[in-house]
């Protein structure tokens, strides 16, 4: 991502730092889009539910993972191998705020809002594991077994969207869920 910025930039600043300032501008940019194309929910009447909504699939999906991990646990498959995120020993506060605020809200108006919004018009299951497949590439775990967290994750949001009407829904459940990732990471790996 770093290396798509102007030279005089790159001198003065850290990689995560230009990861947040490029997650900041996408946001801009897909707010401005849904304000100008009408799209959907951005401004959505139903801003308490995608919050409600969002907070319960967290608390379910944390269950599920919960026990996916208990039972691989059981296995003999160590759950935290699946997790491919390193806890920086630098800029903390910067990772946090990117990975918890920024590219949740980013992310899930690309490719919910706009992605499987406009794919789903043609076939919704199709739309569903395309745009999980594509998020899930994008986090850079093509054809591994951690691929599974985001391409589920992908599903999830998709179908907690569908569910709520609101774009806060995915957005809820993707920043909890990566919350409970950096603390995984932080902790155990």
């Amino acid at each position: 991502m770093a290396e798509s910025l102007p030279p005089f930039l790159l001198k003065s600043i850290d990689q995560m730092t230009a990861l947040a300032m490029t997650r900041l501008v996408q946001i801009v940019i897909m707010v401005w889009f849904f304000r100008h194309t009408g799209t959907r929910d951005l401004y959505s009447k139903n801003f308490r539910l995608g919050i409600r909504t969002g907070l319960i699939w967290s608390s379910l999906t944390g269950a599920a993972a919960l026990t996916a991990g208990l039972l691989l646990n059981s296995f003999h498959v160590q759950p935290q191998e699946l997790i491919q995120t390193t806890f920086p020993s630098q800029n903390q506060g910067i990772f946090l705020i990117t990975g918890i605020l920024l590219a949740p809200v980013a992310e899930e108006l690309f490719f919910r809002g706009i992605a499987y919004s406009f794919l789903r018009t043609w076939n919704k299951p199709a739309a569903m594991i395309l745009t999980s497949l594509i998020f899930s590439f994008f986090h850079g775990l093509s054809l591994t077994p951690a691929a599974v967290i985001p391409f589920t994750g992908g599903i999830v949001f998709c179908l907690a969207y569908d569910q709520s009407e609101s774009i806060l829904t995915p957005v809820i459940i993707h920043s909890l869920g990566n919350f409970a990732l950096f603390i995984i990471s932080a902790c155990f790996i």
